[in-house]
C-alpha cells in the first residue's frame, strides 16, 4: 500500500527501471515505446492532478493528506462497485462535478 509520496516515488521508479531493463536487454520491445511512454505520461499526469487537487480544495493538506484521500476514494469506489453498483453517482466519479451528482449512472 502506498502511504506517501516516497512509496509513489519508489514504487514508479521501480517500474521505469523494470521497463528500461527490459528495453535495453531485449530490443523486440522497442516497438511500443512511444505508446509506453504516452501512457506514463497520462497516468503521472492524471495522478499529480488529482493529488494538487485535493490540496488546492483543502490548503491545510500536505501531500500525505492528499494522497491518503484519493485512496479512500479508490476504496470507496471499488466497495460501492461490488457491493451496490447501481447507486454509483456522478460524484463518485467526479468529485466536484459541474452537473448534478445525484443523478445515477444505472437504470434498474
Amino acid at each position: 500500500m502506498i502511504n506517501s509520496i516516497e512509496d509513489i516515488s519508489r514504487s514508479m521508479t521501480a517500474a521505469v527501471f523494470s521497463w528500461v531493463s527490459s528495453i535495453l536487454h531485449c530490443p523486440q520491445s522497442r516497438k511500443g515505446l512511444g505508446q509506453l511512454l504516452d501512457n506514463l505520461h497520462y497516468y503521472f499526469s492524471v495522478t499529480l492532478s488529482r493529488i494538487l487537487d485535493e490540496m488546492h480544495r483543502n490548503p491545510d493538506w500536505g501531500i500525505n493528506e492528499a494522497i491518503l484521500s484519493c485512496q479512500n476514494r479508490y476504496k470507496y469506489l471499488i466497495a460501492l462497485l461490488k457491493t451496490n453498483p447501481e447507486q454509483f453517482c456522478i460524484s463518485d466519479f467526479f468529485p466536484h462535478p459541474e452537473v448534478e451528482v445525484n443523478t445515477t449512472f444505472w437504470f434498474v
